[in-house]
């Protein structure tokens, strides 16, 4: 690679503690403008980029540790799979819930077809959202090379395509 020739600069514009996010935060934006980060969906936090405020929503009530997270047209924040222990050998999770911004709500969703920690995810142009591999449900450090796609209009998850193998 070459030199960097616009390094650019960075300016810290606050900050979320108590909650720290450890090492696997996610930062979505949301169509507000405001950013939810959240590690674990028990301690989110809302970040007001432009007031430079921010306020913590209520927990899940459910842990959800290196989960798929995606912005949903209409705002709202889907979260799917992750770990529970934040150990892929422990407690590899389907749940999937999501996440409402004007009111700061929780919302169950249909379930994983199997459990997955750190998948990979992309939001499709028709709303739906594809989970792709991640650590498999059964202990120990096997990945899975199985896709499924969330439909939200009928809140269903179907398997599609798989890789031809795993992600090592």
């Amino acid at each position: 690679l070459a030199a960097e020739t616009n390094a650019g600069r960075w300016s810290v514009v606050g900050d979320t503690a108590p909650e720290y996010l450890e090492g696997t935060g996610w930062g979505t934006l949301l169509p507000s403008g405001e950013v939810f980060f959240c590690h674990d969906s028990n301690d989110p936090v809302i970040f007001d980029t432009v007031s430079q405020s921010r306020w913590f929503p209520v927990e899940s009530g459910i842990e959800q540790g290196c989960h798929l997270e995606s912005v949903m047209t209409n705002g709202d924040i889907l979260i799917a799979g992750g770990s529970t222990e934040g150990l892929p050998q422990q407690n590899v999770v389907r749940t999937t819930k999501t996440f409402r911004r004007p009111d700061g709500s929780w919302a169950l969703k249909a379930s994983l077809n199997e459990g997955r920690w750190y998948p990979g995810g992309v939001r499709l142009p028709d709303e739906r959202i594809m989970a792709l591999g991640g650590e498999a449900e059964p202990a120990g450090y096997a990945r899975t090379n199985t896709c499924e796609i969330y439909n939200p209009a009928t809140n269903t998850w179907t398997y599609t395509g798989s890789f031809d193998l795993p992600v090592e």
